[in-house]
């Protein structure tokens, strides 16, 4: 239910309404003793499944926000797991419009994690790394940094940043005969449909679950524990531990 007041409510709506089939976003503020809605543009590679805003936006109005904004076209207004996820990591209300009906939903932080297992494909939210995060900050109270954009771009531009980044997470390399339950493990499987660079860096990471299986999300797949077989070893490259698991 929407608590905005009308005309940022309409001119939500607008927005809304004007970026269809792709999913809109922005924010509204209280500025001048009023508020009102900024509309933002949608920087996602899938606008029509997800969002992704200039995190820039957040910083510059930072402490005037009221809300985050963004729409669901052709279906309920109702948060996904990664709304709800986002939600969080903002630390900031959101409000998602559906369209065409017009119908919002409003929601606040409230400490919510997604499961491990059964998670839907998204980057950035649900992927790969952000399982380990998520792993590591639920199994083991450690928390990993988050990737940034810069670091991001790079991967997406085929270079090698998976060993910058869990080194500098904390991870350090041990032999396959030494794994046990926590570790990570490092692949490198044929590039992704959507690569132009035609190069094969590592560009997939999972736990060790124990029992020769492991824990991973993959696109176009929902997280799960998987047997670590044939396919999966032969793309593996390296084996990591935590410095705060030795």
């Amino acid at each position: 239910m929407c608590n905005e007041p009308r005309d940022t409510y309409n001119a939500i709506l607008a927005h809304a309404q004007a970026c269809y089939p792709r999913e809109a976003c922005g924010i509204t503020i209280v500025e001048d003793g009023k508020e009102r809605f900024i509309p933002c543009v949608n920087m996602d590679e899938k606008p029509e499944e997800a969002f992704t805003m200039d995190e820039s936006i957040l910083e510059q109005f930072d402490g005037s926000i009221q809300a985050v904004v963004h729409s669901h076209c052709d279906r309920p207004a109702k948060p996904s797991e990664a709304d709800l996820v986002g939600c969080e990591e903002t630390d900031l209300p959101w409000l998602i419009i559906s369209v065409p009906s017009g119908e919002t939903e409003y929601i606040k932080p409230s400490g919510y994690e997604a499961p491990l297992i059964g998670r839907k494909y998204a980057f950035g939210i649900f992927d790969c790394y952000t399982l380990i995060r998520d792993y590591y900050a639920q199994v083991h109270n450690i928390k990993l940094p988050a990737y940034t954009k810069e670091l991001m771009n790079r991967w997406r531009e085929g270079e090698e940043v998976y060993l910058e980044a869990f080194a500098d997470a904390g991870f350090k390399e041990i032999r396959f005969q030494d794994l046990r339950k926590g570790d990570a493990i490092l692949f490198s499987f044929p590039p992704p449909r959507w690569a132009r660079h035609g190069k094969r860096p590592l560009n997939h990471a999972a736990i060790y679950f124990g029992k020769q299986t492991i824990l991973h999300h993959t696109e176009n797949r929902l997280s799960s524990r998987d047997l670590m077989d044939g396919y999966y070893l032969q793309h593996a490259k390296l084996y990591l531990r935590h410095k705060d698991l030795t």
